[in-house]
């Protein structure tokens, strides 16, 4: 990148020096499966033009303003590196225009092909490989009430500055799970309780970010939720016509229910009225295509339907 700080100013691959911070990133962990990426020299954030989604739109450094063009996700390549994938142009990736290996060719978005020009590799720098808060336990468990208590504990903090929890139903997608945690101080605990398990696996995750922004993310705990840990069930599922029931206690009344995709879109929205068995009947004029969808009654997602 140089030592540009302007806005705007293009993004450029050089030759590591190992000295000046200009050639430091922090990866920051924003929730909802999305990073940023900001300079540590000074404090730029990697973006798209103009918020372009088109082939060949610049990479650039700017002020970062949590805007969508300074959004990206990361994606393993199961080779030791990754894609970085613009929030804006999901089919496309991060790369090095036309392959060049010289110092001062720029990096744009283009469609993504897997080519070696757009596999990146993050490594840690001596002063950035440690972050100050030493965790002693990361664990996730159904409690008493049905729900899910995730909890933690630090043995050391020093300018630690905050904890996020993260939540995914297929352990690849994941959305931030209540607000962000402040740091209590070495010897700390800490609890946050998902009352929204769904049948199946629900998989969390814990990310730790400092007061200069850089950030570690535990390996993820899994919970398998069976029907018997629910007061709710659902049935056929999996789902092979249009014809869906759902079962509740006695007493527990509902009047909608919502269908979501696993990355939060609703697919459909329906009152319901409840039959002397205390089942409620749900009829898709078209069922939804072959795939995992969240039902949720009232305010409460109570399980996993698989649609084939």
């Amino acid at each position: 990148m140089g030592n540009a700080s302007t806005d705007n100013s293009p993004l450029e691959q050089r030759t590591y020096s190992g000295s000046g911070n200009e050639q430091l990133w922090t990866l920051t962990n924003i929730g909802t499966g999305l990073i940023k990426l900001t300079n540590v020299q000074n404090g730029k954030a990697i973006q798209i033009a103009n918020a372009s989604t088109s082939n060949s739109a610049a990479g650039q450094i700017g002020t970062y303003n949590a805007l969508a063009n300074q959004h990206f996700s990361l994606a393993s390549t199961d080779n030791g590196y990754f894609r970085i994938t613009p929030l804006l142009a999901s089919g496309m990736g991060l790369e090095v225009n036309g392959g060049s290996s010289a110092d001062g060719a720029t990096l744009a978005q283009y469609s993504y092909s897997g080519s070696t020009n757009q596999q990146w590799k993050f490594e840690p720098t001596p002063t950035m490989q440690s972050l100050p808060a030493k965790l002693t336990s990361f664990t996730a468990k159904i409690n008493a009430d049905k729900n899910v208590s995730i909890q933690w504990a630090t043995a050391t903090e020093s300018k630690n500055d905050y904890f996020l929890i993260e939540k995914s139903m297929d352990g690849k997608n994941f959305n931030k799970l209540g607000s962000n945690v402040s740091a209590k101080g070495s010897n700390s605990s800490y609890t946050i309780v998902d009352k929204n398990a769904s049948v199946g696996n629900n998989y969390y995750r814990l990310t730790q970010v400092d007061k200069y922004g850089q950030n570690e993310i535990t390996p993820t705990t899994v919970v398998n939720f069976g029907f018997n840990n629910f007061k709710n069930l659902i049935f056929p599922n999996p789902l092979k016509d249009k014809y869906l029931t759902i079962k509740t206690e006695t007493g527990n009344e509902i009047e909608t229910v919502e269908i979501f995709s696993t990355i939060g879109a609703k697919i459909l929205s329906k009152k319901v009225t409840k039959d002397i068995d205390n089942s409620y009947h749900l009829v898709f004029n078209n069922k939804p295509p072959e795939g995992i969808y969240l039902i949720k009654v009232g305010k409460k997602y109570i399980g996993k339907l698989i649609v084939q």
